[in-house]
């Protein structure tokens, strides 16, 4: 069956139908992800997850720790799914923040010490 084919197959399955025809692996686990990143060619979109944090010097580090790749048909679903997902969530809940409009806190600041110029 191809990709295309799958996709509608599951498209056209009720929430019920896809949580009783689920099984989760013996070795399932979850990661936490605060940064994704994303490419795209055309045969695969590769989805990069990871962890980053400030430093005391204020830059971002990222440590990815795994990626999936998916068709781009799956992907499409996806995009579909996070969409619809997101509208019931603000509907319930209230509009979600886009990453632009949060503000980060800045890394704690290192305190001068007596004599040394600042850097």
């Amino acid at each position: 069956m191809n990709d295309e084919k799958q996709t509608q197959l599951i498209s056209a399955m009720t929430a019920e139908e896809v949580r009783k025809n689920t099984k989760i692996s013996e070795d399932f686990y979850t990661v936490f992800s605060n940064h994704v990143r994303v490419t795209a060619s055309r045969i695969d979109f590769r989805l990069f997850f990871g962890e980053s944090y400030p430093t005391a010097t204020n830059e971002v580090r990222i440590i990815e720790q795994f990626n999936v790749a998916l068709t781009p048909v799956q992907a499409k679903a996806l995009l579909k799914l996070l969409e619809q997902v997101i509208q019931n969530v603000e509907a319930a809940g209230g509009t979600i923040p886009t990453i632009e409009s949060l503000q980060w806190p800045q890394a704690p600041q290192t305190p001068e010490l007596p004599g040394k110029p600042p850097e």
